[in-house]
């Protein structure tokens, strides 16, 4: 199972590795992305108010996804 590790403000996911971010959207919704995809992240996250129902929702795609393809790290946006 792929470990989860949450971001510190302002901390990125270390460029040269394979890995899977879960981010927040603008409305404050959650989406995964995959560093195969070369992601872009947003600068400015959201600070829509999150349910931890969403965000841990989030997190288990991203390791059903990560897990799928023999990604071992999921990094987690702060909010």
């Amino acid at each position: 199972m792929a470990h989860v590790i949450h971001l510190a403000e302002g901390e990125h996911p270390p460029a040269d590795r394979g890995c899977v971010v879960v981010l927040r959207d603008s409305a404050g919704g959650y989406f995964v992305l995959s560093s195969v995809d070369s992601y872009q992240r947003e600068e400015s996250p959201s600070r829509y108010p999150i349910l931890d129902a969403e965000r841990s929702a989030a997190i288990e795609r991203a390791t059903t996804f990560a897990d799928a393809r023999g990604i071992d790290t999921v990094y987690v946006d702060p909010e």
